[in-house]
């Protein structure tokens, strides 16, 4: 769904998605009284199949979207957890790292459905979501949500 998109639009949403975010990292910043730039990201690829992501992760769009968030928006993850990966997926990862700095390699952290005492150790059971062993009553958005995006 995402390949009908034009690539202008989705970089356009993507730095609006992350000037969104450095608003509510000054937000949380005042709020909480100290400096708030960064975030943990929890993705969930249930279902997905190895071979599908790599050939995305190849294409020209999405090499220069990383690019993108990369140059305009750096350093604002502090911690990535991959869950629920297919099998396989820890040998292309162990691949792929090989390409990125250390210290971002060391962001990742990838999990099959074994995940929650990691997660425990890194986000608060009131920031995490049921469905992930917290009590946080969060839904997030399905890209079924999105689908008048596509209308551009």
């Amino acid at each position: 769904m995402l390949e009908k998109i034009p690539l202008e639009i989705r970089l356009l949403f993507q730095g609006a998605m992350y000037k969104q975010l450095a608003v509510m990292f000054h937000l949380a910043s005042h709020r909480h009284k100290r400096l708030i730039y960064r975030c943990t990201l929890v993705l969930d690829v249930g279902g997905a199949c190895v071979f599908k992501c790599l050939q995305h992760a190849r294409k020209p769009d999405t090499q220069l979207e990383s690019t993108f968030l990369s140059d305009f928006f750096p350093e604002r993850v502090a911690k990535i957890f991959v869950l629920n990966a297919p099998m396989g997926a820890g040998t292309v990862w162990n691949f792929v790292k090989s390409f990125l700095p250390k210290d971002t390699a060391e962001k990742v952290s990838i999990h099959g459905s074994s995940y929650e005492k990691e997660l425990k150790k890194y986000i608060a059971p009131d920031r995490r979501p049921k469905m992930y062993g917290g009590t946080c009553n969060f839904e997030y958005p399905q890209l079924e949500d999105f689908d008048t995006f596509t209308e551009y």
